[in-house]
């Protein structure tokens, strides 16, 4: 974010400079970014979850389901330390234009009936995810075994709803 300063002169009226960012911005979203995923690489270490850390700085890890591993995605942001967006791409491809409209009326009963867990359609695959709010990130310890067993059940929902839909 950049500072205007307003420069005032007697006959001209008021001219705008702009002032160059502080050097430190950056370094300060990136030592809180750091912060993060040391808070919640903690917190899955502790759980005996393997994890790796993606070019954008993302925290990436496997947890199995039902016969699978899926991949989830902790994306860390810096800005803003108070939200969470945890994703699971890649949940089920969609194929052509009668699997799309099985899908999103799937997605849309799994979404009716559950708390916080989100599944949408994008391109040619399904998404599943969970955003929140924490007033303090040192909680992500404390919140995440909720977060993994409302993904699981949302996981659950929509697949039962896949199954009804191709009955």
């Amino acid at each position: 974010m950049r500072t205007v300063l307003l420069v005032l002169c007697l006959s001209l009226g008021a001219v705008a400079v702009v002032a160059p960012e502080p050097a430190h911005a950056g370094d300060d979203v990136e030592k809180e970014a750091e912060k993060l995923r040391n808070t919640w690489k903690k917190a899955l270490l502790k759980r005996g979850i393997a994890i790796e850390t993606d070019n954008y700085g993302n925290l990436l890890f496997e947890r199995p389901f039902h016969s699978s591993r899926l991949t989830w995605v902790l994306q860390i942001d810096g800005e803003d330390p108070e939200f969470m967006h945890l994703l699971i791409p890649n949940v089920w491809p969609i194929e052509d234009a009668a699997e799309l409209e099985r899908t999103l009326e799937a997605c849309n009963t799994a979404n009716a009936g559950m708390k916080v867990v989100k599944l949408y359609v994008e391109q040619d695959t399904t998404m599943a995810s969970i955003e929140l709010l924490l007033d303090k990130p040192k909680r992500a310890d404390a919140v995440l075994d909720r977060v993994f067993t409302l993904m699981d059940d949302g996981l659950n929902a929509f697949l039962e709803a896949m199954t009804a839909v191709e009955q």
